[in-house]
């Protein structure tokens, strides 16, 4: 019998639009979830678009967030330029003259050292994002992978159970006609008491068709709920992938934190290095210096003549306190400026002259002053 007979019942609506065909202009959306069981296609639409407007937000939101991070990097490389411009505007306000070569070259260096680690940090961060990149897209194709296979599967079983119904209502409607003109053929007693023989085999094949119809449902399910299961293994391993991603982020931006703070250490370090190598220099100049005033020769200086006859031994005010006398007072005593300094230090490492006696111990007096000024100072 032809199998576009009007007789024949039109299939399902729920066969038929199983597998749309993807609009004009539109891409297929190929990571449709399977559709649920006693589901209608107007709700499996619905679920669709529901699905699609999610997975569109969460791209957005990913990219979003990849802007983000990328203001965040430009952000501090800018705030590392203007702290590394006013680091350099106060070495220069600040820094010694005589060494502008090794500061140019710490500068350098430092700088070296920063744009080191910024490549590695952005090279780690690529990689990170290329890895979870390379995941999500392994994910996806996958996931499409396995609901192509369910949509193929679920779509051959549509048809065979299709095919199958037609078979069996041809079947059926063949063994009707026949019985109903062998029927009209026969006699009276043949039309009351016999039974169709093909009805039973009808029936039979009816029943295997039946059974071999629920088996493929039943594969058709349980493929269905083996590629729901993978899925929600995909999800939870790109999930996992993404807090890995996270974690790797802030690890570098720890590790960035971690070589600033070390780049600061090194610069106290070094400015206390220099500190200390200035100081030794002081030092060692203020000793040079001392040396040279203890061992410069000196030359006597006699009293003038006038002070001489002016102020007689004993005399009211005419002597001199050597342990209370300023700079000026022993200079009147016709003292040198070197010999009124070594004078001083004297009076100030042993805390105060015993005697007039204790002046023949200080280097640089010529023979015979002590006695001349003997009668003018007091201890």
């Amino acid at each position: 019998m032809n199998a576009s007979s009007p007789d024949r019942p039109e299939p399902p609506t729920e066969v038929t639009q199983t597998a749309e065909p993807p609009s004009a202009g539109k891409a297929p959306d190929t990571l449709r979830t399977p559709p649920l069981t006693g589901e209608s296609p107007k709700e499996r639409r619905r679920r669709w678009r529901a699905e699609r407007k999610q997975r569109k937000e969460a791209q957005r939101a990913q990219k979003r967030a990849a802007k983000e991070r990328a203001q965040q990097d430009r952000r501090r490389r800018a705030d590392e330029r203007k702290r590394l411009k006013a680091e350099a505007k106060a070495k220069k306000k600040t820094g010694s003259p005589e060494a502008p070569e090794a500061d140019e070259e710490q500068r350098a260096r430092e700088a070296a050292e920063r744009d080191a680690m910024a490549q590695l940090e952005s090279a780690d961060r690529r990689e990170a994002e290329a890895r979870t990149r390379a995941e999500e897209q392994r994910i996806a194709q996958e996931a499409e992978r396995r609901i192509k296979e369910v949509e193929e599967l679920q779509r051959q079983a549509e048809e065979r159970i299709e095919q199958a119904r037609i078979r069996a209502e041809e079947g059926t409607r063949a063994t009707a006609q026949e019985g109903a003109g062998s029927a009209g053929r026969a006699g009276p007693e043949t039309q009351v008491g016999a039974v169709p023989a093909p009805d039973a085999a009808v029936a039979k094949e009816l029943s295997k068709f039946e059974r071999r119809l629920g088996d493929e449902q039943r594969r058709a399910e349980l493929a269905i709920e083996h590629a729901r299961a993978r899925l929600e293994e995909i999800e939870a391993r790109a999930l996992e992938a993404e807090a890995r991603a996270v974690r790797a982020e802030r690890l570098a931006e720890l590790r960035a934190n971690e070589t600033e703070r070390e780049q600061r250490l090194r610069e106290m370090l070094d400015r206390i290095s220099d500190a200390e190598r200035r100081a030794r220099e002081a030092e060692a100049r203020a000793r040079a210096a001392v040396e040279r005033i203890e061992l410069s020769p000196v030359t006597p200086i006699e009293p003038p003549a006038a002070v001489a006859t002016r102020r007689a031994p004993g005399a009211p005010g005419a002597s001199v306190n050597l342990n209370s006398a300023t700079f000026e007072e022993l200079r009147s005593l016709g003292m040198s400026v070197t010999q009124t300094g070594r004078v001083l230090a004297y009076r100030e490492r042993n805390q105060g002259f015993k005697s007039v006696d204790e002046l023949e111990l200080i280097p640089g007096f010529p023979p015979g002053f002590v006695n001349t000024v003997r009668d003018r100072v007091a201890p």
